[in-house]
């Protein structure tokens, strides 16, 4: 597992488990709960969707600037200040 896979995995937990800890705080019961658990995991899913689409999106753009550097002759170097 990557760490995007990772962070993936976290943003999609922490809708799904606010939603249940909502649900569950403010005493729903079974309905109350499933209905929260619902709303949780779709709401996640589109979080992890967006990071997802996101995480694509700038792979293929440092992949494409690292072959247009190496065209050039150039090396890619990432500094991490």
């Amino acid at each position: 597992m990557t760490l995007i896979e990772l962070l993936i995995a976290i943003c999609f937990i922490l809708a799904v488990g606010s939603a249940y800890g909502s649900a569950s705080h403010l005493k729903l019961g079974f309905f109350g709960h499933a209905l929260a658990s619902v709303i949780g995991i779709l709401i996640g899913l589109g979080f992890a969707w967006a990071m997802w689409a996101s995480v694509s999106k700038l792979v293929k753009l440092i992949d494409r600037v690292a072959v247009a550097m190496k065209a050039l002759g150039k090396r890619l170097e990432i500094r991490v200040v």
